[in-house]
């Protein structure tokens, strides 16, 4: 059987999403875990609500995100970061899209 680049570069993306476990962060359990992450943020932050609000997206952001923006693959994750973002945001009273950026931006580094 013959694979076309497309495809091998399709089947590669998907064993590497899967390998790092991108299917599971909407499962419950992360969701646990972000809601810990947020209550301890909350405690350690006197900045102005800007910057306390990119900290706390970023540390929403799960670890494998991080890595996929660090090898060059952040299109992929876009969306998702906005969408992890927005609720933080919303509830902060900050514009999601230039925080979203901001912390994607971060990831990459």
């Amino acid at each position: 059987m013959r694979l076309t680049k497309r495809q091998l570069r399709r089947v590669i993306q998907e064993s590497i999403l899967n390998e790092m476990g991108f299917r599971d962060m909407r499962h419950s359990s992360s969701r646990t875990r972000y809601n810990q992450r947020s209550a301890e943020l909350e405690e350690d932050m006197p900045m102005d609500s800007h910057k306390a609000c990119v900290q706390k997206c970023f540390a929403a952001i799960p670890p494998m995100m991080k890595k996929m923006c660090g090898m060059g693959m952040s299109h992929m994750v876009t969306n998702d970061i906005y969408h992890l973002c927005e609720p933080i945001c919303e509830q902060m009273g900050c514009d999601c899209d230039e925080v979203s950026a901001e912390v994607e931006e971060m990831c990459c580094r």
